[in-house]
Parts: C-alpha cells; structure tokens; sequence
C-alpha cells in the first residue's frame, strides 16, 4: 500500500539529506530515541518538542514563510518549527 504525502513534506525529507545535523539527528533517534528528549522521529519526520522540525532547508523555509505571509492562517496556529530560530534560543 502506497502513502500519498504532500510536496512539501517530501522536500522537507529530502532536506534531511543535505543538512549535517538532520543526519545525526536521525542517526540518533534511529538508534536511541530516549537519547534526545527534546526530539523524536515520527513517520522519517524530525519534531522537537513535538513540532516539525525544518532543519536548514532555506528553500522550504522561505516557501512556509511565504505561503504563511499570503495567507489566512494566524501565526499562533502554526507550530512548524525553523532550525535556526530554535538552536538560537
């Protein structure tokens, strides 16, 4: 049987590939998961604290910060959460 997955979901997976620390995240959480307490691997999707987790994915990041600019959905409904606002912290 075969999942039907949104575009943007797949580009966000195929981030992983390219991003150092999405590869020893995953690496992490494949052979630990209770290693990491602040993130979890849900279906090949990283989450930190239980939110979707981008990585530095500047294309995907800068697609969900236009399509949030354009449109209705308020900003305290969103809880995708970027990589660099979040390590900064």
């Amino acid at each position: 049987m075969s999942v039907s997955r949104p575009t943007w979901i797949t580009e966000v997976m195929n981030g992983y590939f390219q991003d150092e620390h999405a590869q020893k995240l995953l690496t992490e959480l494949a052979v630990d998961p209770s290693q990491n307490h602040h993130y979890s691997l849900q279906d090949g999707l990283i989450r930190y604290k239980g939110r979707l987790w981008i990585g530095h994915n500047t294309k995907v990041q800068n697609s969900i910060l236009t399509a949030l600019h354009h449109s209705d959905i308020q900003q305290n409904q969103i809880s995708i959460c970027l990589a660099q606002y979040e390590e900064s912290n």
